[in-house]
């Protein structure tokens, strides 16, 4: 690979970099081809994208925004890049349930939103449910108190209304 191609692939890791809303960080040794093609048709489906490129080539595109943040041991021996797109959590998930299938596996880290988590952490992310869901509990929080405070405040209106119809309903029968 000369200069020019290398530039090339530095610029397209930018990219994907910027583009992504979380990066995973793996160490794939001992994977065959066929098990690496199978994760990689999952993360497809899951809007996420499984790249295998040199660690040079990864350290100079994160070197301005990540370098940092990132642990200087994650860029070490084999390393995979899993970019999600869509869901952060998601990749987490399904990195977590490959590695139960295959013990060569290493999650070495990830970069969520600009901020970097060690494998433990990943583990522990794992579990979250997906972000739709958090949101539609966190809504249903906020709700909820509201509802039963307008449903209470309501209640004795609706009970004097139905007083005052049944009022109206007596004096009416007696006439």
């Amino acid at each position: 690979m000369n200069r020019a191609q290398k530039e090339i692939v530095v610029n397209k890791i930018k990219e994907k970099f910027s583009a992504s809303k979380s990066v995973f960080f793996i160490d794939f040794k001992g994977l065959s081809v066929k098990k690496m093609s199978g994760m990689r048709r999952k993360f497809k489906e899951n809007s996420s994208e499984l790249k295998i490129v040199r660690n040079r080539l990864t350290k100079i595109a994160l070197k301005n925004y990540y370098d940092d943040i990132i642990d200087t041991n994650v860029l070490r021996e084999t390393t995979g890049l899993i970019f999600s797109y869509e869901d952060e959590v998601s990749p987490a998930k399904l990195l977590i349930d490959f590695k139960k299938d295959n013990k060569n596996l290493k999650i070495k880290g990830a970069l969520i939103e600009g901020k970097f988590f060690n494998s433990e952490e990943v583990d522990a992310i794992s579990n979250l449910p997906p972000r739709n869901l958090l949101k539609a509990q966190l809504f249903s929080y906020i709700i909820y108190p509201l509802n039963t405070f307008l449903q209470n405040l309501s209640s004795p209106l609706s009970i004097f209304g139905n007083q005052i119809k049944a009022l109206l309903n007596k004096t009416k029968t007696e006439e």
